[in-house]
């Protein structure tokens, strides 16, 4: 690429929302529906459920069938794993439980799901105060798993109504922050973030026979020294460098409001009170900690401890003498406690009106009541009734832990929040993402007050400094700017002095600066030229597994030898994978398999491509920085349809007709569309035989092909003109192929044909 000359430039848009470069609320539907109550029937050996009951303790996963029916579709997975879940939970008459779609199929997974929770919710009589937490965090902009309620059947005998809570797993962490191949620990008791030492090892200590901060992804290297470095910078950074430090390792902003949320809904439970319940992310795109809250169903109201939860001091919510840094520190800077302050009183006003939560929850309370109605394990625990159920969501019930009702409770907690809040003028607000393949930043700014100035700072190759003021005549609160640095090598790192009208100022980052990519200045030209991320039944590996795929395509006159490169599914992990010693020939493809298989060859990929769209790109040797050679990233893909560039190497991208090891150009076409709609292949999937009928077009091909994906001819058929022709698929494999109609110069028509043999 060359280079082009650097521009101060900076482009303003107002607007009323933050941007994001993930998409950190994914779409309810269909899994999370919350509109209806659907149904999950779990088929399981009476020898195996009845195993499972009596050793309540074991997370041995038992095989079963799943079935999941919403009214609208009904989808059956075989062979899946189901325990019980839980802590103290499983020592209840009503449990919870564990769904595994990958226990016994590698890689398994359901609508992008590798694993649900059923939740039983025994402590709550309204058994809604977990769902009410989930929704009203990811109202707020916290990342919070998705959540619904859900009819539980086992062995065709109703069970009761249950919490679905979505896993936080590494598909949670893709899903809201991009990336998946961080760090990801899970936190329960006594998980304090206290400091102790600098030695990693020393935050592997376990609890009742696991770890208090429990690594769940990355387990072979099981690496603590990123966890040790952020506890650390917590605990031990004076205050006048905490900023500047703690934010360089951890999304304060996002903990702000997910603390809000603890504070408001009493979740003792969690990480300030219990020292209990979150997970904590590495987000491999940012280098800092994401907070990911969990387990919130001892909330609003839910008390063990006596404790007036809905008048608790909001600035002394920690237990007094304990190490609770994540609070105590954080709440000590008073920017901090400012901006606390400032969200706290957007979180009443914007997601807390009192009307409309009691209509959303007496809508809720009535979706629920013909379930809990014949819920005979609902009454088990507590002794609750379907009057209780009624009751509680507006007033306490005579049992202890109940002792206010769920709208009771909202509406004290709001009334008392309000009288302790102290406002203060805030700094500005700055956010920042980064979008390193595209190597643009885009900044959202907030304010309580009007933004008077946006000061762009760009760092040059030889350390200077240039800087541009963009001054606001019209004065806004909320504002985005976009700078670009595509193409360009003289800027290595930006950041950003915000100002408003009344003196406060804000610097992102805090200290230091947000380092840049410089321009791809690599000599190697190769080009991921085609991918699946759904392969279902087009092609199979050589252990005969339909794998994902990506197509490496050389456009050069020559051989390249690929010893050196990578290839990788996160630009911010760009020698995630290596190639092998192997050369890739003149104007030739090789195909890898993105399988996380490396024991099935030398040309299988330690990553999966996701079906929900990332990005894909190879990159550079070591020695060359890692440099991008080429790359793109795609959107949500369909089952057995591939992507990529529509001529070979070529810069438009699109759904494709799958040519693994072969060019992806189209043949082009005269034939008119009256023609090509008037063609149909019925029926479609098929498994004996199959029709093509070319209806009134007059046009006739000149010959039939029957082809699989990879381009080899299984029947030809001669044109006989009479338009219907019969073929027999008995002998053919399950797959996807195609049906060719060859018309000559004027160009194929092609249609795909699904045999399930």
């Amino acid at each position: 690429m060359k280079s082009i000359k650097k521009s101060l430039v900076v482009c303003l848009c107002f607007t009323t929302v933050f941007l994001n470069a993930q998409n950190p609320f994914p779409k309810l539907a269909p899994v999370f529906q919350d509109d209806i109550v659907p149904k999950v029937y779990i088929q399981i050996a009476q020898d195996s459920l009845n195993q499972l009951f009596e050793d309540i303790f074991s997370n041995h996963h038992y095989p079963a069938t799943f079935i999941f029916e919403n009214g609208a579709e009904r989808d059956t997975v075989e062979n899946i794993g189901f325990r019980l879940r839980g802590n103290t939970s499983r020592g209840a008459q009503k449990k919870s439980f564990k769904i595994s779609f990958n226990t016994f199929e590698d890689g398994g997974d359901w609508k992008g799901l590798e694993k649900l929770n059923l939740n039983g919710q025994h402590n709550d009589p309204t058994v809604t105060r977990s769902k009410l937490g989930w929704d009203l965090l990811r109202a707020f902009g916290v990342p919070a798993p998705r959540c619904n309620h859900v009819e539980l059947y086992l062995n065709n005998q109703y069970v009761g109504l249950y919490n679905n809570i979505e896993q936080i797993d590494e598909e949670f962490a893709e899903s809201r922050f991009g990336n998946k191949d961080g760090n990801l620990y899970k936190c329960l008791w006594p998980a304090d973030l206290d400091f102790k030492g600098e030695n990693p090892d020393a935050y592997k200590f376990a609890n009742n026979g696991r770890r208090t901060y429990e690594l769940k992804t990355n387990e072979e290297t099981d690496d603590y020294s990123d966890l040790a470095n952020f506890i650390n910078v917590l605990n031990n950074t004076a205050d006048e460098e905490l900023p500047c430090e703690l934010e360089a390792v951890f999304n304060v902003d996002s903990y702000l409001k997910a603390m809000i949320f603890d504070i408001f809904s009493a979740n003792w439970d969690g990480p300030i009170i219990n020292k209990n319940n979150f997970y904590l992310y590495h987000n491999t795109a940012t280098g800092k900690f994401e907070y990911i809250p969990f387990d919130i169903d001892n909330t609003f109201g839910i008390d063990w401890f006596g404790e007036d939860w809905a008048s608790r001091a909001i600035y002394d919510w920690a237990p007094q003498g304990q190490p609770r840094p994540i609070y105590n520190r954080i709440m000590g800077i008073p920017a901090y406690r400012d901006r606390f302050s400032f969200y706290f009183n957007e979180f009443l006003e914007t997601h807390l009106q009192a009307d409309n939560l009691t209509a959303y929850l007496y809508q809720k309370r009535d979706l629920l009541a013909p379930a809990i109605e014949k819920d005979k394990f609902y009454p088990r625990d507590y002794g609750f009734t379907i009057t209780d159920f009624n009751q509680s969501f507006d007033s306490k019930l005579s049992v202890n832990h109940v002792p206010i009702g769920l709208i009771e409770y909202i509406e004290k907690r709001i009334r008392t929040t309000k009288e302790q809040l102290a406002i203060q003028d805030i700094a500005p607000i700055i956010k920042v993402d980064y979008d390193a393949f595209s190597n643009t930043v885009q900044v959202a700014i907030r304010d309580d007050q009007a933004v008077q100035s946006v000061e762009t700072c760009h760092i040059l190759q030889d350390n200077s400094i240039e800087c541009a003021i963009s001054s606001l005549s019209n004065s806004p609160t909320t504002l985005n700017v976009s700078t670009s640095f595509a193409n360009n090598t003289e800027v290595k790192a930006i950041y950003y002095q915000v100002t408003d009208n009344q003196g406060n100022q804000s610097r992102y980052p805090v200290c230091e600066a947000l380092e840049i990519a410089t321009s791809n200045t690599s000599a190697v030209t190769l080009f991921v030229n085609e991918i699946m991320a759904s392969n279902q039944s087009t092609m199979m590996d050589e252990a005969g597994e339909f794998e994902d795929w990506v197509e490496i395509y050389n456009p050069t006159t020559a051989s390249i030898n690929l010893a050196g490169l990578h290839l990788s599914d996160n630009p911010d992990n760009p020698n995630k994978w290596a190639f092998p010693d192997i050369d890739i020939p003149s104007k030739g493809y090789l195909l890898i398999w993105a399988d996380e298989d490396g024991s099935q060859g030398d040309l299988h990929a330690n990553f999966k491509l996701s079906k929900d769209g990332e990005f894909i790109g190879i990159f550079d040797t070591e020695a060359n920085s890692f440099e991008l050679i080429d790359g793109f990233e795609f959107g949500s893909q369909q089952a057995d349809i591939a992507f990529g560039r529509t001529l070979d190497g070529g810069q438009n991208l699109s759904p494709l007709t799958p040519s693994p090891n072969e060019t992806n150009q189209q043949t082009t076409s005269t034939i008119s569309e009256a023609v090509v709609n008037e063609i149909s292949i019925f029926p479609n999937p098929t498994q004996d035989a199959f029709t093509i009928n070319l209806g009134k077009a007059i046009q006739q091909p000149t010959k039939i092909l029957l082809q699989d994906m990879l381009g080899r001819v299984h029947f030809q058929l001669p044109v006989n003109g009479q338009g219907v022709y019969t073929i027999s698929t008995s002998s053919l494999k399950s797959g996807i192929f195609l049906v060719v109609l060859d018309y000559g110069k004027k160009g194929k028509v092609l249609k795909k044909l699904v045999v399930n043999n």
